[in-house]
């Protein structure tokens, strides 16, 4: 049966559409030209169907993808970037809290002081001083005393940082989020081997719902992620060293990206020693191919973990799980609301060991889909196994908050159209 419409052009239209349709700022101009590129878009579709195999539909498929690329061009471009600008003229605009605090923590590195050793009360995110928890309770955001980020984060930014400062007297951590996100998209589209995988996977992971807002609002989740995405594209060129360079990027970016670690080394073992005897000739030529990773992982790590051993761990290790006066409160969409509201906690500032139930789960989740990984090793068999680990631990974290399953479901995305 004739094709009507392909996969990518109703995810266009329909995710785009509503996209702009909840963004309050959307002008009717902004609706016609995003329906004029959607028709475009169909037209050329048609076209493609009515053509068969040979270098006329090679051009009709570089001319899809330049029109793909477009209309996610224009709708970052009437949205994110438009707010950018926007909050270049009035830092009053509402924005999310992260962006508050990345900003004055590279100013703080500029000036060589430790940003995690800093407070942040005199800076823009003492406008965001008090947050509302999912249980409509307000408290004074922990974030004024602990940054949560690892370094690369906030080493990555110091570049882009000074480039908008000397020619836009302007700085918002947004910038680097949108170059990120927008490499990560050039990046996805090589991933998947079926060219209609390609289209379709590249405009659901611009256009996911659960995600594109929290890019926009200035959620940090595209930068590990794009990190991430950069290791698979490498992988699947099979330029390991590269990968495990892009890798090490993500690992010392968040948290999130260290659950890939024994995923990637079982891949990798599996796809790529195979015709080596004996295990320590195997780990040593798994060495030799991903030695950039340990090496700039504690090249990036280290002179911050010295710099101040008890700051740097009481802002990334105490203060996510609970055991500080400071740490932030119980909260989000997991089991630690649900144990709140059966009375197993008084108060959602007080401790809550929920790792003696997190982490034997988290190890049983990698003991299974480590080994569905060994009986059948692919890209896709090692992102769906993170994925799946990774939500499963946050939802017996302290909070699980609404962005994660945004990061989650671009995981299960590229699982799926790998």
């Amino acid at each position: 049966m004739k094709r009507i419409f392909s996969l990518d052009f109703i995810i266009i239209f329909t995710l785009g559409f509503l996209f702009l349709m909840n963004w309050d700022q959307a002008a009717i101009l902004n609706f016609i030209v995003f329906f004029g590129l959607c028709l475009a878009y169909f037209l050329l579709d048609q076209k493609i169907f009515a053509t068969v195999e040979g270098e006329s539909l090679d051009k009709l498929y570089r001319w899809k993808k330049f029109l793909l690329f477009f209309i996610i061009g224009f709708v970052l471009t009437v949205t994110m970037v438009v707010h950018i600008a926007w909050r270049a003229e009035n830092l009053n605009l509402p924005i999310h809290d992260n962006v508050q605090q990345m900003e004055p923590a590279v100013e703080f590195l500029l000036q060589g002081k430790n940003p995690y050793a800093e407070n942040y009360f005199n800076t823009e995110l003492a406008k965001s001083a008090y947050i509302m928890t999912t249980q409509g309770q307000v408290f004074l955001n922990p974030s004024l005393y602990h940054v949560i980020k690892l370094p690369f984060h906030i080493l990555a930014s110091v570049p882009v940082h000074l480039l908008a400062k000397a020619v836009f007297n302007f700085y918002d951590e947004r910038m680097i989020y949108l170059i990120l996100f927008i490499l990560s998209l050039f990046a996805l589209f090589a991933l998947p081997s079926e060219r209609r995988h390609k289209f379709a996977l590249v405009a659901f992971y611009a256009f996911n719902p659960l995600f594109l807002s929290f890019l926009i609002s200035g959620r940090d989740d595209v930068f590990v992620l794009s990190w991430l995405i950069f290791t698979l594209y490498f992988l699947k060129k099979d330029k390991i060293l590269l990968s495990s360079l892009m890798l090490a990027l993500a690992c010392t970016s968040k948290h999130t990206a260290w659950f890939l670690v024994p995923f990637y080394y079982v891949y990798l073992y599996i796809k790529y020693t195979n015709g080596v005897a004996g295990f320590i000739s195997k780990i040593k030529l798994l060495l030799q191919k991903t030695w950039l990773l340990p090496l700039i992982f504690l090249l990036i790590m280290l002179p911050f973990i010295l710099w101040n051993p008890v700051a740097f761990y009481q802002d990334t290790i105490a203060y996510p799980a609970g055991t500080l006066i400071t740490s932030y409160p119980i909260n989000g969409y997991g089991l630690s609301v649900l144990f709140y509201k059966l009375g197993l906690v008084k108060n959602l500032t007080d401790y809550l060991p929920m790792w003696v139930i997190q982490i034997p789960i988290t190890l049983l989740l990698f003991y299974l889909f480590i080994k569905k990984q060994i009986q059948e090793n692919s890209l896709a068999r090692m992102i769906g196994g993170y994925a799946i680990v990774i939500l499963v631990y946050w939802l017996f974290s302290r909070f699980f908050h609404d962005n994660y399953a945004g990061f989650v479901s671009q995981m299960f995305l590229i699982a799926y159209f790998l």
